[in-house]
């Protein structure tokens, strides 16, 4: 889901611990390399590598750390942008901090929202719902590299 504005009106503080290479798992012959770094205090930046037989892609992002309700989502944006388009994402970190679950906001019930505070009240009312993430989009397993 893209929207025109993050989950935080003020960023927090990023979680280091997401910081480091983390790979997907593979699937029909492709996967994902994500390393994630430290922009500043209150932002990552983020270069995406998707591995295919054909080649591979790289793409940069940059992303804001956010938490709704005791859940870890990130507002994503493109780094070569002008124009600040967000996309959601939940992270579910596992307790060894070496595994992390991808699961992207879905397009499909976008909401109609004007600032983050109405965005991040509409995260909390949906995000238990089955339809709220896209299942198209199928969630990643990730597994950190050393």
């Amino acid at each position: 889901m893209q929207t025109s504005v993050p989950i935080d009106a003020k960023p927090h503080r990023i979680d280091t611990v997401l910081c480091g290479k983390w790979l997907s798992e593979k699937k029909d012959d492709s996967y994902s390399e994500y390393i994630v770094t430290r922009k500043n205090k209150t932002m990552y930046a983020i270069k995406a590598k998707e591995i295919h037989k054909d080649g591979y892609e790289v793409k940069y992002y940059y992303a804001y750390y956010s938490k709704v309700n005791g859940g870890i989502f990130l507002s994503v944006f493109s780094r070569d942008s002008t124009k600040h388009e967000f996309a959601l994402v939940k992270l579910d970190l596992a307790s060894s901090g070496n595994t992390l679950k991808i699961s992207w906001v879905s397009d499909k019930n976008k909401p109609d929202v004007s600032s983050p505070e109405e965005l991040r009240e509409w995260i909390g009312q949906n995000m238990h719902k089955p339809d709220f993430f896209d299942v198209a989009e199928v969630s990643d397993i990730f597994h950190r590299v050393k």
